[in-house]
């Protein structure tokens, strides 16, 4: 979908939208490990990610946000 979507809807070329009760959902995370803790890059990152703004994104490609 994130391919060929635009806010859920399919804009260009075919596809079909598998229903949700057909499958498991594939869940991913993002952590800030140990060895980068002082990375402010890193720490930034992470804090984009759960921004209004990254989310917004994220949805607009066809992805889920986690409940």
């Amino acid at each position: 979908m994130s391919q060929v979507s635009e806010n859920g809807k399919i804009t260009s070329g075919s596809g079909w939208i598998v229903p949700q009760n057909l499958y498991a959902p594939i869940k991913q995370d993002a952590v800030l490990l140990t060895l980068g803790a002082e990375n402010p890059a890193a720490k930034a990152l992470l804090d984009y990610l759960k921004s209004a703004q990254a989310k917004a994104i994220i949805q607009k490609y066809g992805y889920d946000l986690p409940n």
